[in-house]
């Protein structure tokens, strides 16, 4: 049934605690490249598949490497050979109940979905997705890929594209302001879409927010406006929805009941420095996670899921300046969150030093 929810719960007054807790540099190698990086979630496991060219000027490729998201001081990842030359692929996270799809673009700005074969062996099939301009989320439902982002009018975008890449539907609207789809997440076999509306001055006092709820065919069954912009989220096991997003200068979360009636909602952290507006969010055992930059360093906040407790841990140690677009990729394994990226590293880093690292915060 649709349901459209507007009240929203008063701010809870938790004051985040600042904890010890424990980082662990697990791998570091030094890359020329900043190439890009995205983390596919997979039947119960997770992948990070990141961008590498090879060769010279006058006989450039580029190849996918696929590595297990859990930090291990022997990693060897499997190589793919792409099936053209791309530039960047979209530092996202998907939750994949069909073949592994990457959002890649070429040296023109055209994106492409780079769809494996079952076993992430090879390049199956390569489509160019028309009229996008950037793809910021992505998820799947038994029918096919969500992909959600900004068109080239840069209005939100949001395509359901069937498992074998030959039929799309658009989802948005399209005479919609300017915006983009920040967060796509599965609820089950439902997928979560957050749409960003907003003016050319980014003003948090300019902007409209929502959740919308999509059924596995693309139908819209409900939304709820959110109070804040670039929005991500995930689901837990009872159906409730949990969102981070950012206004006027602050990260919240928010957790809504099933039926999207709001429950709690809590302010995180004041935006310092450099920082993630858009962080990753996580179930981490019985708690929750946010995952992202502030003031320069990589912070963690860990979340009772009643709201009443935050956590906060914060990496001062290994000088690892914040990724490119500031999105850390990050799973969970039991109590232990395991996050990779590449960065340059101290301030005096110059081109071509680049590290590609994996850290493990464990409580």
């Amino acid at each position: 049934m649709f349901s459209k929810i507007m009240m929203h719960l008063s701010l809870l007054l938790i004051s985040p605690t600042l904890a010890s807790a424990e980082y662990q540099l697990i791998s570091e190698k030094q890359i020329q490249r900043y190439d890009s990086y995205a983390q596919i979630d997979k039947q119960e496991s997770s992948q990070w598949v990141s961008l590498n060219r090879v060769g010279d000027a006058d006989s450039l490729s580029t190849e996918f490497l696929i590595q297990d998201m859990r930090c291990s001081d022997e990693d060897t990842p499997k190589r793919i050979k792409a099936s053209g030359f791309y530039l960047s692929m979209s530092s996202i996270s998907i939750a994949h109940k069909q073949p592994i799809v990457v959002p890649v673009t070429d040296y023109l700005g055209h994106w492409y979905l780079a769809q494996l074969d079952e076993k992430a062996t090879k390049v199956k099939r390569n489509l160019q997705m028309k009229e996008v301009g950037v793809i910021r989320a992505g998820a799947t439902s038994p029918q096919g890929y969500f992909m959600g982002g900004s068109d080239t009018n840069n209005r939100p975008l949001l395509m359901l594209y069937s498992s074998d890449l030959k039929r799309r539907k658009i989802l948005s609207e399209k005479n919609s302001t300017e915006g983009e789809i920040s967060g796509i997440f599965n609820r089950g076999n439902e997928v979560a879409a957050i749409y960003n509306k907003r003016s050319s001055e980014y003003s948090s006092a300019k902007f409209s927010s929502e959740l919308r709820l999509y059924s596995p065919v693309g139908m819209e069954v409900a939304k709820v406006r959110l109070d804040g912009l670039d929005g991500s989220g995930v689901a837990l096991e009872d159906g409730s929805i949990i969102v981070s997003y950012w206004d006027s200068g602050k990260i919240y979360m928010e957790r809504f009941n099933p039926d999207l009636s709001p429950k709690w909602k809590l302010m995180l952290h004041q935006i310092e420095g450099i920082a993630s507006i858009n962080g990753a969010v996580l179930i981490v055992g019985e708690s929750l996670a946010w995952i992202g930059a502030n003031d320069n360093k990589l912070l963690i906040h860990r979340i009772e899921k009643d709201g009443s407790a935050v956590s906060t841990r914060i990496d001062s140690n290994h000088k690892l300046n914040p990724p490119q677009p500031l999105k850390y990729s990050a799973s969970a394994y039991g109590d232990e969150i395991h996050i990779r990226g590449r960065t340059n590293r101290g301030k005096g880093a110059t081109l071509g030093a680049v590290t590609e690292f994996c850290l493990v915060e464990k409580p």
